[in-house]
């Protein structure tokens, strides 16, 4: 339990350092469309692991291959929501590199 906690913690730091509140607003923003989308953030920061690597899909295995800075990246809960579909519209994030979540990524209405 100590080690998943100590790679959680190392995890999720980096992704805050990274993407500050919400990803998916300065994703939207430094585009320009945020207008076209209409889509604030709302609620509290959250962080989102993004398919196919959602937390769901990944239970069984070990930490390091759970938590990643590659495949999970900070959202507010409005966005996390859009992402896993409890929210319309629904959002998809793609990463445009190897790189995952660590390089650019689109995000787009689905």
């Amino acid at each position: 339990d100590r080690h998943k906690a100590s790679v959680i913690a190392k995890v999720r730091a980096a992704c805050v350092e990274r993407d500050g509140y919400c990803r998916i607003a300065q994703r939207w923003l430094t585009n320009g469309t945020v207008e076209q989308y209409e889509i604030g953030c709302d609620g509290p920061t959250q962080w989102t692991h993004l398919p196919p690597k959602t937390r769901a899909h990944t239970i069984n295995l070990p930490p390091e291959e759970r938590h990643g800075t590659a495949w999970t990246m900070m959202t507010c809960q409005r966005h996390h929501d859009m992402i896993d579909g409890r929210q319309q519209p629904r959002i998809v994030v793609r990463c445009l590199t190897p790189d995952g979540a660590d390089g650019p990524i689109s995000v787009e209405v689905a």
